[in-house]
């Protein structure tokens, strides 16, 4: 629900300025929707596949950089040789417990990314909940200003709308400037 009361305060001035050119309350509020729905299937259209392109990337590249951890590791050992002390195990223990923090790297980040798609997912429907609520917020958002301006007590009336009035100034100023910088 605050989702969908946020996005309906935030699409209000669009709304409002496609009614001032004659459109209809719903006519404006379908134009809006369907312009942030298609923004929003633009960005995902655009920046999941270089997500996915960009994680495959970098998951091929953890076997060429395991190799050099592993010269790396016999370069720094290969200094010791001629010295008395045999640190061929030490070299060993090293280099499995690199191999195990590359093989737990690749395996933690495949379910890195399992979680955080569930996670995006969630999140999305719960977003997507919240847009579609905004949208029928948005049909009255009039009659619903109404409705929460009627349950303010009325000694307080006057005071409180003052103070709303300079939030929502200052709110749609920092989402604009937000927005636009």
């Amino acid at each position: 629900l605050f989702i969908g009361l946020g996005f309906a305060w935030l699409v209000e001035p669009m709304i409002k300025y496609l009614e001032d050119r004659k459109l209809s309350r719903k006519l404006s509020t379908f134009i809006v929707y369907i312009l942030f729905v298609l923004i929003l299937i633009l960005l995902v259209v655009l920046v999941v596949p270089e997500f996915i392109s960009q994680l495959r990337e970098l998951i091929g590249q953890v076997p060429a950089f395991l190799v050099k951890i592993k010269e790396f590791i016999t370069n720094i050992f290969a200094k010791f040789k001629d010295s008395e002390i045999d640190l061929s195990t030490v070299q060993t223990n090293l280099i499995n417990q690199v191999e195990n923090l590359a093989n737990g790297i690749t395996t933690n980040s495949l379910s890195g990314i399992v979680n955080t798609i569930t996670n995006v997912v969630s999140s999305g429907a719960s977003v997507l909940l919240g847009v579609m609520i905004g949208f029928y917020f948005s049909l009255d958002f009039d009659k619903l200003k109404s409705r929460i301006k009627s349950w303010i007590p009325l000694k307080n009336k006057n005071e409180t709308f003052r103070v709303i009035s300079e939030l929502n100034v200052m709110a749609r100023g920092y989402v604009s400037g937000t927005l636009f910088t």
